[in-house]
């Protein structure tokens, strides 16, 4: 499901509509930062890739791996 909400390929084919629900998310993100930082977009945009990261990494099971972690992964 998480890939499916930004896969670039996916929300390019302009089937799901897709686009029109990660962008403004990544805007209220970019709001958010704004609040405390002036370089808003760009630290956004790292955070956002941080986010991916972790997600990708939780799905994996490497995330639980790193860090010992015996809680079971979700499925």
């Amino acid at each position: 499901m998480y890939e499916l909400m930004f896969r670039h390929d996916l929300l390019e084919s302009g089937r799901l509509g897709l686009r029109e629900t990660s962008l403004p998310l990544f805007a209220h993100l970019t709001a958010l930062v704004a609040r405390v930082r002036p370089d808003a977009t760009l630290l956004a945009g790292a955070l956002w890739a941080n986010l991916h990261g972790i997600a990708q990494l939780w799905h994996w099971g490497s995330l639980r791996l790193a860090t010992g972690d015996d809680t079971p992964t979700p499925s």
